[in-house]
């Protein structure tokens, strides 16, 4: 999806299609394209790095207060 600005609000242009994507969400629902990489480590470093984010977001607030 490119989001493009024009002095007003943000529009989603949804007419462009990518063809190495390996998310497809639509208004049927979310497919993704399992066939190049492995899914579970790309799973385990999306886990990880959110729960890096989160322990950092409570140690700053912890300290910040």
């Amino acid at each position: 999806m490119n989001m493009q600005r024009h002095g007003g609000p943000a529009k989603i242009m949804t007419d462009t299609v990518c063809e190495d994507c390996r998310i497809d969400i639509s208004t049927k629902g979310i497919e993704v394209d399992s066939s190049t990489g492995n899914l579970y480590l790309e799973a385990t470093i999306l886990i990880t790095v959110i729960a890096v984010l989160y322990i950092g977001k409570k140690l700053v607030d912890k300290y910040i207060k």
